[in-house]
């Protein structure tokens, strides 16, 4: 009897070969089947990329055998603001997808989720309706722009295929790993999740094909793609992650990525957005990308992004007037959003970065590499400006035109901002301001001058209902949400910008002037609950405007508070003005 050397079994590791085919056949199953329609969430990282490989390889031998399946849905999200070499990265690897799938006639969708234009962070925090996100605050970020985009594309995705596949069901793709962490491994166990077979979690059907495979085999696959014969060589993607530790070396790069996204508490992404202050005091990923004299074109960025981080604290950085009137015609005084000044200042800088951007990407023969200002999100900030009063009607588009056409530029790395410590008490109420209560007869949004002369022209200025409210506003544009009509604006651009910017851009005008008219000319829509809501902030805004308290200093504000909460002493002393 032949004595054995080793007492116990030897396992033999799946090689990454073997794993990879397995995953390919289990989709050419599911495929051949007819009874799913698979769906690949990717953010074109080393994971997502991997699966997403199988997945149209499988689908490639599917088309060649002349097999007929519902399309692969191919999905992805932008926050509008992603770092710049991830946001290049993704469209380079979905053109390569689109291209493989035309070779290889593979039934696909592509599905790209993106924030609203009203809730993106540049119309959100330069247009003065928040602050950012920052790292010991809750993650309304990674909710806005990440969950809640993603949830709304997966209805619509599950709503289009029950319109047009019914009877076939949607089966989505997670990439998740069980050599991950022990934490995650749990999760994973305890969902029950399957590699070669749908599961359901959360009434949803879903498959998790890398679920055996190690962070070895994601990095082999990823610089070794090419012999795979898959959609992309992913060259691209091994060296993001390299550059992100500036090692050269993407397993290196990725354990950096790893530790700097837990600190952002709440956010999973690898690589933040490129304004991110959830990281705190820097952003080591981006600032290892920079070095890099292909990345030198993100400094400024990260500038800007140091900069958002510094002033948090600076109490001469932030508005003070509250926005809304309580019934006893009080409003709030405590430090809220930025002031008027630094919305201004980072609408600059902003400007002028993305000017920067055009004219050297022009200059090298290429698109711009990243795109954080259009006429589109100019409007925006503008009307959100005019909105809350902060400036005078179209001054968003003053300071735009000033950076670009009269080359008056502020760039964030030529500012100094030391970072402000919070100082105890900061963001607690300073007092209570009297300032009455608006008793407009009209909503602010009727222009009933314009209705009464109306019969004399050919524009239509009938007065409307919304809903079944009392408010009746002069006739405008009702859509689902709040938006912009591109062709609407283009026309205002070319015909009316300059002659209103000469008519309203003043102290004697109300600043929602602007508002007003882009309702009246149909470049602004807005749903029902939109406009009451936007009747509610004009009224409140014209009401401020009257009173001449959109221009008054903290000092003011407070001398007219009744019983203020800290004397005024003690705010000067604590707050170090």
């Amino acid at each position: 009897m032949t004595q054995h050397l080793f007492p116990v079994p030897i396992v033999v590791k799946d090689s990454l070969e073997y794993k990879f085919d397995q995953g390919v056949k289990t989709f050419l199953e599911l495929l051949s089947s007819g009874q799913w329609i698979i769906r690949v969430a990717t953010s074109m990282g080393k994971d997502s990329s991997t699966m997403l490989a199988m997945v149209l390889k499988a689908a490639s031998i599917a088309s060649r055998a002349g097999l007929s399946y519902p399309p692969i849905i191919v999905s992805t999200a932008n926050t509008t603001i992603e770092n710049p070499r991830m946001d290049m990265l993704v469209k380079t690897e979905l053109q390569k997808v689109r291209q493989y799938c035309a070779k290889h006639k593979i039934n696909y969708k592509i599905s790209i989720a993106k924030p609203k234009l009203f809730e993106s962070f540049v119309v959100r925090v330069i247009g003065g309706n928040r602050l950012p996100t920052y790292t010991d605050g809750p993650a309304q970020c990674s909710m806005e722009w990440k969950v809640n985009v993603q949830n709304r594309q997966a209805k619509i995705i599950h709503q289009f295929v029950k319109k047009q596949y019914p009877g076939i069901e949607l089966l989505t793709c997670t990439g998740v790993r069980l050599d991950e962490s022990e934490a995650r491994k749990a999760r994973i166990l305890e969902r029950g999740d399957k590699a070669n077979t749908p599961f359901v979690y959360n009434q949803e059907a879903c498959i998790s094909p890398l679920l055996h495979f190690t962070e070895e085999d994601i990095f082999t696959f990823i610089a070794t793609a090419s012999r795979f014969d898959v959609y992309s060589d992913m060259q691209d993607v091994f060296s993001l992650y390299a550059e992100a530790s500036g090692s050269g070396c993407a397993v290196v790069g990725d354990i950096v990525l790893e530790q700097d996204s837990k600190t952002r508490q709440g956010c999973g992404a690898r690589f933040g957005c490129a304004f991110c202050t959830r990281t705190g005091h820097s952003d080591k990923s981006m600032e290892e990308m920079i070095k890099l004299p292909e990345n030198g074109f993100m400094a400024e960025l990260n500038a800007f992004r140091n900069y958002l981080h510094a002033i948090r604290f600076d109490p001469t950085k932030r508005r003070y007037l509250g926005r809304t009137i309580a019934p006893d015609g009080t409003v709030n005084i405590a430090p809220d959003t930025f002031s008027s000044q630094t919305l201004e200042d980072l609408w600059r800088m902003l400007c002028s970065i993305q000017h920067q951007e055009n004219l050297q990407s022009d200059s090298l023969g290429i698109a711009p590499r990243f795109q954080y200002v259009t006429e589109e999100i100019v409007a925006a900030v503008s009307l959100q400006w005019a909105r809350y009063g902060f400036h005078p009607a179209y001054h968003g588009w003053v300071v735009y035109k000033d950076v670009v056409e009269n080359g008056n530029t502020l760039f964030p790395s030529e500012v100094q901002a030391p970072v402000h410590p919070r100082a105890a008490g900061f963001g607690k109420s300073l007092g209570r301001l009297p300032v009455g209560i608006p008793e407009d007869e009209f909503s602010p949004l009727r222009n009933v001058m314009a209705e009464a002369l109306s019969e004399l022209s050919c524009a239509e200025m009938a007065p409307m209902r919304i809903g079944k409210t009392d408010t009746v506003v002069t006739q405008m544009d009702i859509a689902d949400t709040y938006e912009i009509n591109p062709e609407g604006l283009a026309m205002f651009i070319d015909y009316e910008l300059d002659r209103h910017i000469g008519m309203y851009h003043g102290a004697s005008s109300s600043p929602t002037a602007e508002l007003k008219t882009a309702f009246q000319f149909g470049y602004l829509k807005a749903s029902a609950p939109g406009v009451l809501a936007t009747d509610r902030i004009v009224a409140t805004t014209d009401h401020f405007h009257r009173h001449g308290l959109l221009t008054q200093g903290l000092d003011q504000l407070l001398s007219a508070c009744i019983q203020p909460e800290q004397s005024y002493s003690h705010i000067q002393e604590e707050f170090a003005f």
